[in-house]
């Protein structure tokens, strides 16, 4: 399914991400492309608003254990 929407290129980067970073779920691996599509996006941040900093999913692996 996720090569009906993104190049094969994108997918095995988004893998590697996963490996990398424990993601043993399909729906990780896609939450990862959407993630690197977001970042390619200019946005517009109103004034007087902090940009925050970008988060490490990889931490999550230690809330309960790994699958």
């Amino acid at each position: 399914m996720l090569y009906r929407e993104y190049p094969a290129e994108e997918i095995t980067r988004a893998v590697q991400q996963a490996v990398e970073k424990r993601i043993s779920s399909s729906e990780g691996v896609r939450h990862l492309l959407l993630a690197s599509r977001e970042e390619n996006r200019s946005t517009v941040t109103p004034d007087g608003w902090d940009i925050l900093p970008t988060t490490d999913i990889a931490q999550y692996a230690q809330l309960g254990g790994v699958l």
